[in-house]
């Protein structure tokens, strides 16, 4: 299980600066933990990793790097605007991978 922390854009004097949000990260460990409970208790083997960077582009390319044969997203419903500015994490990774993607809502 994948937990993408994405930089969280700071405006400064001379423009923008991307950090990683700490409480955000602190966020993905706590889900990841849970994560991993469930795993357990159904006694399915897995692992868990947090990543920071553009979520998209995160999970292409630990989906080529790995051996995956299905990716699932859950999905966040952006408004019209939001999706046109930031554009759509499972759009851009169905359509950027060759392994099968599933969206959940």
């Amino acid at each position: 299980m994948l937990y993408v922390v994405g930089h969280v854009a700071v405006p400064t004097r001379t423009g923008m600066t991307f950090i990683v949000d700490e409480e955000l990260e602190a966020v993905g460990e706590l889900e990841l933990r849970k994560a991993e409970y469930l795993l357990k208790k159904a006694r399915v083997r897995g692992e868990t990793l947090i990543a920071r960077g553009e979520p998209a582009q995160e999970i292409l390319r630990l989906a080529e790097r790995g051996e995956f044969d299905l990716v699932v997203l859950g999905v966040r419903k952006l408004g019209g605007i939001a999706r046109l500015i930031r554009g759509s994490v499972s759009g851009t990774v169905m359509h950027g991978t060759h392994s099968s993607v599933l969206v959940v809502k």
